[in-house]
C-alpha cells in the first residue's frame, strides 16, 4: 500500500520492510555500524528532531533536560529509568521516517534499530505501548535486532528485557 506520508504507514507494514537483502558486500562493516549507532545515541535530541516545527516537542525536550538523570541525547532517553512515553513515540516516528526516506543520511539498519529500541524502552519502562505491532511482527523485529553483532552491551540488555515480555 502506498502512502504519501510515512506517518500514515502502519507498524505492521513497516515490520515487513525490515527484511534486509543479504549481500556478500555490505555497505558498512560491523565495527562501522557499531560506531554509527554509538554516534546516534550520543546525538542530542534537539539536533535531530525538528523542534522548530513543534512547540510541544521543544517544550518536552526542555523538560527532559531537567529530569534526574537528565535526558538530552537519544541514548539518555532510551536508557533512562523512566523515559517519557510521548518522547519515545516522537523518536520512534523520527526513526520510522528515516528508515524509508530516500535521502536519509542514517543507514537503514540504524534507523530500524532506533525504531525498535524506542518500542523496547516503552515496553520495559513505561505504562503504555507505543506500537500497534502484533506479537509476531514484534518478535520478528526483536529477533532481527538481537542478531546484530554490532550492538553494545547496554543496547543488547534493553532488547533482551523486551524480548522476554
Amino acid at each position: 500500500m502506498h502512502h504519501d506520508n510515512i506517518q500514515q504507514t502502519d507498524d505492521i507494514s513497516l515490520a515487513r520492510l525490515m527484511d534486509f537483502a543479504q549481500t556478500d558486500d555490505p555497505l558498512w562493516s560491523d565495527a562501522e555500524m557499531g560506531s554509527i549507532l554509538r554516534h546516534q545515541l550520543a546525538t542530542t535530541l534537539a539536533s535531530d528532531l525538528d523542534v522548530k516545527e513543534s512547540e510541544s516537542l521543544a517544550a518536552g525536550i526542555e523538560r527532559c533536560a531537567g529530569c534526574e538523570p537528565p535526558i538530552r541525547t537519544f541514548g539518555e532517553l532510551l536508557f533512562h529509568p523512566r523515559p517519557p512515553a510521548e518522547l519515545l513515540e516522537l523518536v520512534k516516528q523520527f526513526a520510522k521516517s528515516r528508515r524509508v526516506a530516500a535521502n536519509a543520511a542514517m543507514p537503514d539498519e540504524i534507523a530500524t534499530m532506533l525504531y525498535i529500541l524506542c518500542i523496547a524502552a516503552a515496553m520495559t519502562k513505561c505504562d503504555r505501548p507505543i506500537s500497534k505491532m502484533d506479537p509476531t511482527a514484534l518478535q520478528h523485529c526483536l529477533t532481527w535486532a538481537l542478531e546484530q553483532s554490532w550492538l553494545d552491551e547496554q543496547t543488547r540488555e534493553l532488547l533482551e528485557r523486551a524480548n522476554i515480555i
